[in-house]
């Protein structure tokens, strides 16, 4: 039996209307657009975001979703609306403020040094950045699908990307209980 648990990364305050999601090892000027995906309409203000990690019996702990939801939300309702996929080729993926990682990637030595950072830092369920959040990608490379949810005005305040689909996988899994 797999177990699920939710884990809170912290918060981010959202200064722009879109998030960029992408594998952090991508150049914005030289990765092909089918690689990450840009949510636009993102609604403002403070956003939770939470790593939701799977044990596994063949594999261990493992993200199987990163998800963000403004702080407006009480209840929160994964976002269903799928947008697109992206893909990862480092095993990381993250939500970030899309001028902020375009003008990270300006500076070669900077963007080399903070991509270093990144993957020493992040240990698979997640860390806060000043440039947005990133966790480790599940099971790795490949591509996963970007799904949103809005609010009756068309804003977006939630954004997930899922990693394992554990229903979709066939297992079997219960909420831990702490």
């Amino acid at each position: 039996m797999t177990t699920k648990r939710d884990i809170e990364i912290g918060e981010l305050h959202v200064k722009t209307s879109k998030i960029r999601v992408t594998d952090p090892c991508y150049d914005p000027e030289t990765t092909p657009s089918r690689c990450f995906t840009v949510i636009g309409k993102v609604k403002k203000g403070i956003w939770k975001c939470v790593a939701t990690v799977v044990d596994m019996p063949t594999c261990g702990k493992r993200v199987s979703e990163l998800w963000m939801h403004h702080s407006d939300i009480d209840e929160l309702e994964y976002g269903d609306d799928y947008v697109d996929y992206v893909t990862v080729d480092s095993g990381q993926c993250g939500f970030f403020f899309n001028n902020d990682f375009k003008k990270l990637y300006k500076d070669r030595e900077r963007s080399d040094e903070w991509y270093d950072m990144v993957c020493e830092e992040n240990q698979n369920e997640g860390i806060i950045l000043d440039e947005g959040v990133v966790t480790s990608s599940g099971l790795g490379d490949g591509a996963y699908d970007v799904f949103v949810s809005e609010d009756e005005d068309g804003n977006v305040e939630s954004i997930r990307v899922v990693f394992i689909d554990l229903d979709e996988e066939g297992e079997d899994w219960v909420w831990a209980t702490d």
